[in-house]
C-alpha cells in the first residue's frame, strides 16, 4: 500500500513538472503596451541630422505666392559708354581726328581741360625743329574726351600746323607721333575741305 502511494506521489510531480516546462513566456507586442495602444518604433537613418527649426527661405513670396526673380550677373558684361558728343565741322571747313597719349602721366600730364592745340606754322615743314609759344583763345583748341584721349579740331582752315599739348604744369609740349617719334605736324590743303583728317596716336615725351 505504501509502495503504491509513492508511485502516485512520484507521477503526480512528474505530471506538475512537465505542465510548467510546456508554458512559456510570449513576449508583449508593441501593440500591447499603453493599453493596447500601438507605439511607433523612430529608427535614424545613418547621415541624416536634426531639421533646424528656421528653413531658408524659397524664391517665393510667402504672402503673395509669386515666384521672385532671380538676378544674374554675366561674367565680362559691362555698361557701353556714351558716344562723345564731338563737334562738326561746318561746310567748306576741315576736321582733324587723332588720340592723345600719354607716356608718362605721371612726370608730364596733360591738363584735364582739353589740352591739346593747333599751332600754326610757317616755312617748310622739314625744317621745323622747334614750336613758337601760343596764347591760350589765339590757336584752335581740341574737343578732348578725357576717358580715352580722342580729340577732334573742328572748322580748320587750309595751312601747317603742329599739336602742342598743354601740361597741368602750364608747360607747351610738342606732341610727336607714337610711331616714327617725329613732331605732330600736319599740312592742309583745300582738297581737305569738308574731310576728316586722321592724325592717329601721338604724344608727349
Amino acid at each position: 500500500m505504501r509502495k503504491i502511494f509513492l508511485k502516485s506521489l512520484l507521477l503526480v510531480l512528474v505530471l506538475t513538472a512537465c505542465q510548467a516546462g510546456a508554458t512559456e513566456t510570449e513576449p508583449t507586442t508593441l501593440n500591447e503596451l499603453a493599453a493596447g495602444t500601438e507605439q511607433l518604433v523612430v529608427t535614424e537613418q545613418v547621415g541624416s541630422y536634426p531639421t533646424s527649426e528656421t528653413e531658408p527661405a524659397p524664391l517665393i513670396d510667402l504672402a503673395a505666392g509669386t515666384e521672385q526673380p532671380v538676378v544674374t550677373e554675366q561674367a565680362g558684361s559691362y555698361p557701353t559708354p556714351e558716344p562723345f558728343p564731338f563737334p562738326s565741322s561746318e561746310s567748306g571747313l576741315i576736321t582733324i581726328h587723332g588720340t592723345l597719349v600719354a607716356k608718362n602721366p605721371f612726370a608730364m600730364a596733360p591738363d584735364p581741360d582739353d589740352p591739346v592745340f593747333l599751332v600754326p606754322l610757317s616755312g617748310d615743314s622739314e625744317s621745323i625743329t622747334t614750336i613758337p609759344p601760343f596764347t591760350i583763345g589765339k590757336v584752335p583748341r581740341a574737343t578732348v574726351d578725357i576717358r580715352n584721349g580722342e580729340f577732334v579740331f573742328a572748322n580748320i582752315q587750309p595751312g601747317q600746323y603742329a599739336i602742342v599739348v598743354l601740361l597741368t604744369t602750364g608747360t607747351q609740349i610738342p606732341a610727336k607721333y607714337i610711331e616714327g617719334g617725329n613732331l605732330a605736324i600736319i599740312k592742309l590743303s583745300e582738297s581737305d575741305f569738308d574731310q576728316v583728317v586722321e592724325v592717329g596716336y601721338v604724344g608727349v615725351p
